[in-house]
């Protein structure tokens, strides 16, 4: 569990650092654009990185019990 959380945990911190220098140095006109792109791109990393978790370590179920 440990590493999953530590894989895809950094992978999305990295693309929200990255998207947080993007916007301080204002590289693009598009911040609107690309802010809505950095939440998917970050929400889709947590969800994948969930699945993994489901399937590889848990035998495909999460329960909440």
């Amino acid at each position: 569990m440990k590493k999953s959380i530590l894989t895809y945990g950094l992978i999305t911190g990295a693309v929200i650092i990255g998207s947080m220098l993007l916007g301080i140095l204002n590289v693009s006109g598009f911040s609107q654009w690309l802010g809505y792109l950095i939440i998917v791109v970050a929400m889709t990393m947590i969800f994948i990185g969930v699945k993994r978790y489901r399937d590889q370590e848990r035998g495909g179920v999460i329960s909440f019990g």
